[in-house]
């Protein structure tokens, strides 16, 4: 992998996984007043959906796409997403070896895709960033809740994947953790650069904080970004706060796909 980022600097890395989403609500301890039974209604019924997701190791980038099931057709239409989305990057995936990803279409859609599959070790799914996401996803989203349409809970959990700012996404992935087994990929995912003048945006990368600064105020704001930025940051990990606003993907919604802005 570091061949591949010294060949293709701006390399996308990441992480993919699906998850299976059911109407009826796994239980998890839930509170309750002393000496009382914690209930949760539920109406009988069950139904599932399914969820495609990748997240940006460095970036904190999530893409989202809802199927009806978790087929090898339509992994390989979340590839072709997935391209579509970043454009002419390289783009290097880690997944696990479930049947739909190793299916020999699935294999030969990635190479002509330009997606090269690197495949994470079999039963470890601590490994995996976006299975965190979704651990965290069912716990807040679909234990002991009942939705009314398993259509509705789909729509929910995408919207609550996606809405994640870029720190949180990576704080429930794991990837901020000490111990993240990719973390040498992951240390300076901002490049160091600084305002100029005009109308720009700032984009803090640990804040996720927008601000648009004047040409008169451009110097003496961006001073003041950067003495409070090297306050947030320890030393070891320290990065410069200020980057020129990139232009990322426009958030795009659909029936069924969706992507948080911010490549």
């Amino acid at each position: 992998m570091k061949a591949l980022l010294a060949e293709w600097p701006d390399l996308a890395i990441l992480f993919e996984d699906e998850t299976t989403l059911r109407l009826f609500p796994p239980l998890r301890a839930k509170w309750a007043f002393k000496g009382q039974q914690a209930i949760v209604k539920i109406t009988g019924r069950n139904a599932r959906r399914t969820l495609f997701g990748t997240i940006h190791i460095r970036t904190g980038h999530r893409v989202v796409l809802r199927r009806w099931r978790a087929r090898q057709a339509d992994f390989q239409e979340f590839l072709r997403l997935l391209r579509k989305l970043y454009g002419n990057r390289k783009i290097v995936l880690l997944l696990d070896r479930s049947p739909i990803h190793e299916a020999k279409k699935s294999k030969e859609l990635a190479a002509e895709l330009d997606i090269e599959l690197i495949w994470l070790p079999k039963q470890c799914p601590e490994l995996n960033a976006m299975d965190q996401v979704w651990k965290e996803l069912k716990r807040w989203m679909a234990a002991n809740r009942q939705f009314k349409t398993i259509d509705q809970q789909a729509k929910r959990c995408e919207r609550w994947v996606l809405d994640l700012k870029p720190r949180d996404a990576c704080r429930k992935a794991s990837i901020l953790s000490e111990t993240f087994w990719l973390r040498h990929f992951c240390k300076n995912f901002c490049k160091p650069t600084y305002i100029k003048s005009g109308w720009i945006g700032a984009h803090a990368a640990f804040g996720h904080q927008w601000k648009l600064v004047s040409p008169e105020m451009s110097s003496r704001w961006s001073i003041n970004w950067r003495q409070r930025a090297t306050r947030r940051c320890s030393s070891s990990s320290s990065v410069w706060i200020a980057t020129l606003a990139i232009c990322s993907l426009s958030r795009g919604q659909s029936r069924s796909a969706g992507c948080n802005s911010g490549v």
